[in-house]
């Protein structure tokens, strides 16, 4: 999709829902630089793919790895060429980041919760490329096992629901929210389905910004 033109970054594997980052994987620009910390130009960027992903699939049987890996090079794509396509609160724009990552071959589902932009799957393009990648999948075969508190034992199930399910159950009695224009933030009780906006953002921008809440 980029015509081999993006630069190969250092690929890590890491902890990503079971980390503190909560997340499939991450792009991040600029952090490998092994000679010269003056050299910003010759500093290498990082995509890493969270260990846990390494088993899982999408609805079209691609393995996770794949669609991952391409969400995140768009994000590389994007900063090699100045673009900005996520905001400082972590929130995926829609112009920047979802037209692309419909065009690069991602199922894109739009979101009105953090961080807005989802891409669960290949799509159909996505696909065929990635069947001419004819990538070998039993390299997935090697994967991390999932342990309880005490004893080594595989866990059952999809670890991402796994951990949702114990969050639930931890959840507080207010729930956080913020803007994501401004990050004002404010609490209501827990269970409470209606939408605030915040008002002054919405003055600004001549449009009702709601606020998310903060997961």
């Amino acid at each position: 999709f980029f015509k081999g033109k993006l630069p190969l970054p250092v690929i890590t594997i890491q902890a990503g829902f079971s980390g503190k980052r909560k997340s499939k994987g991450w792009f991040i620009k600029k952090i490998w630089n092994p000679k010269d910390n003056n050299d910003y130009e010759n500093v290498v960027s990082e995509i890493n793919l969270g260990a846990e992903i390494l088993t899982w699939k999408g609805k079209s049987e691609t393995p996770e790895v794949a669609i991952t890996l391409l969400h995140e090079m768009i994000h590389q794509y994007n900063f090699l060429n100045g673009i900005k396509d996520v905001s400082e609160n972590g929130i995926h724009l829609k112009k920047t980041f979802g037209t692309l990552a419909e065009k690069s071959g991602l199922v894109v589902e739009y979101v009105n919760e953090f961080p807005r932009i989802y891409t669960p799957d290949l799509n159909k393009e996505g696909m065929d490329a990635y069947k001419k990648a004819k990538f070998n999948e039993d390299l997935l075969n090697k994967f991390r096992i999932y342990y309880d508190e005490n004893t080594p034992v595989k866990l059952k199930g999809n670890p991402k629901e796994d951990e949702g399910k114990e969050q639930k159950e931890k959840k507080k009695k207010l729930k956080n929210l913020f803007c994501p224009e401004c990050d004002r933030k404010c609490y209501v009780p827990n269970g409470s389905e209606i939408e605030l906006i915040c008002k002054q953002c919405s003055n600004d921008k001549g449009e009702e910004i709601f606020l998310l809440e903060n997961i």
